[in-house]
């Protein structure tokens, strides 16, 4: 089934259009060919969530209990370069002795060296790469499989193609305009440090964000409460910050990244040092605790709100792989509610102007109280 293995990673889009069975015949039209079919050009196409090389296209094997379920394949021969380039040397050399040369000119060598990768691309076996998508029908939520930028426009436009549903990423900006009406061209650039030398910079709503979280962490009030969805908000669940960390700071001068990892890397001097300077929280692990049994954790792209090696408490004993599979999901969405009700107490007090200003300087007031932690 897709989305296997005890940690996923996964970017949260919405979409506009409704996802409904009706789709199945444009998704056969976009089904993955046969491996029989490559050649040299990669092919690409969905599969189902069973398996990766599974192309029965139908109600069953694509929608479960109200998710969407598939996977986007691409398929490709490669040569690997040290093999051709190996191959291609013994070619020349072969190629110099039988014709009584000492040296071969440029046309030869391409000539040689066409022959030789095409030969070997016959014998080389398909690379396969996918991209794992299930989305929520009834919330027209998707979770979509976090690669590089390539795939992941890869996947907008084959989704968008497929579906005719548009895809629409919750990055922090547009998730603080949907859910609260901010613009974040609307607002100022902030610092957080008490040193009057530190910029104020713009680098992103999720660095502030994330970095409030932390001081909230620290503060406030390490529970909370989900206030979204349909979860009961009278459950606490506690909320603890774990390394790796890195800090990011787009002015000023001086080092741009700072990452920290082991140990205890948010008590550490170089975590003083960072938010001192400017810096803000751009990347880092975070753990909801409801007890030893119920507990997620992800690390969290500021800039990006993708979810990374995400764990969720496991099925149950017995479940079968589609069980399975709808429980993770569901997991998947606890997590992403419970940290959008983190997002939306933020957005609450950006959305007053005098509160934020009062948490700016509360929050300098803090970073400053850091710089005696051991």
């Amino acid at each position: 089934m897709i989305f296997e293995g005890s940690s996923n990673s996964f970017q949260v889009y919405e979409t506009e259009a409704d996802i409904t069975t009706d789709i199945l015949a444009l998704v056969k039209e976009g089904q993955c060919p046969t491996l029989d079919s490559l050649r040299e050009t990669p092919i690409y196409g969905w599969t189902s969530a069973r398996f990766l090389l599974d192309r029965e296209i139908t109600e069953e094997t694509m929608f479960i209990n109200g998710w969407f379920c598939g996977s986007l394949l691409k398929a490709e021969k490669k040569v690997p370069s040290k093999l051709l380039k190996s191959i291609v040397k013994l070619s020349e050399y072969q190629f110099m002795q039988d014709q009584k040369l000492s040296s071969i000119n440029k046309q030869q060598h391409a000539e040689i060296k066409a022959h030789v990768h095409e030969e070997l691309l016959q014998q080389m076996p398909p690379t396969l790469t996918n991209l794992d998508v299930a989305t929520d029908c009834r919330r027209k939520r998707v979770f979509a499989e976090c690669r590089g930028p390539k795939q992941k426009d890869a996947f907008e436009a084959a989704y968008t193609h497929t579906t005719q549903a548009k895809l629409v990423p919750m990055i922090p900006e547009l998730l603080a305009f949907k859910r609260a009406g901010i613009s974040y061209d609307s607002l100022g650039a902030v610092t957080f440090s008490p040193d009057a030398s530190a910029s104020p910079d713009k680098s992103g709503l999720g660095l502030d964000f994330l970095t409030w979280l932390l001081f909230r962490s620290e503060t406030k009030d390490h529970t909370f409460r989900i206030t979204n969805g349909s979860h009961d908000p009278n459950i606490s669940y506690a909320l603890a910050f774990a390394d790796p960390i890195t800090f990011l700071n787009n002015e000023g001068s001086g080092s741009y990244e700072t990452s920290l990892r082991k140990g205890t890397p948010i008590l550490s001097s170089e975590a003083k040092t960072a938010l001192m300077s400017g810096k803000k929280l751009a990347r880092a692990n975070i753990a909801f605790v409801l007890d030893e049994n119920h507990q997620w954790s992800a690390s969290i792209d500021a800039q990006t709100f993708a979810f990374r090696s995400v764990k969720v408490p496991r099925a149950e004993e017995g479940t079968d792989e589609r069980g399975r599979l709808v429980e993770k999901l569901e997991q998947f969405s606890f997590f992403v509610d419970a940290f959008y009700s983190l997002f939306d107490e933020f957005l609450e007090i950006l959305k007053d102007e005098a509160v934020w200003e009062q948490t700016i300087q509360e929050m300098q007031s803090w970073i400053e109280a850091r710089t005696s932690l051991a």
